[in-house]
């Protein structure tokens, strides 16, 4: 049996410093390095959170918790009054 990937979602700050090593130039490869970070993390982050004026942490902060949102599921007990009395 294979190994199971545990993946992390990147933090405001790992954002905050991936956005400015960019604008600095800094390559992803030297920003994974120090983020401990595959690259391919940091290019599937920026690719999904660009826009037409470039990366942005904040922007990208906001996007991805937008993104869960929609990914949680609802909880049964509390949309369902019958239930909740039940319990």
């Amino acid at each position: 049996m294979g190994q199971m990937t545990i993946y992390h979602h990147l933090s405001p700050e790992e954002r905050a410093f991936l956005m400015l090593e960019r604008h600095r130039g800094s390559s992803l490869r030297q920003i994974a390095l120090q983020l401990d970070r595959s690259p391919a993390t940091l290019s599937r982050e920026i690719r999904r959170n660009s826009s037409s004026v470039g990366y942005c942490a904040a922007e990208a902060g906001k996007a991805y918790r937008t993104r869960r949102k929609r990914c949680v599921k609802p909880r049964k007990i509390i949309s369902n009054q019958a239930l909740r009395a039940v319990v």
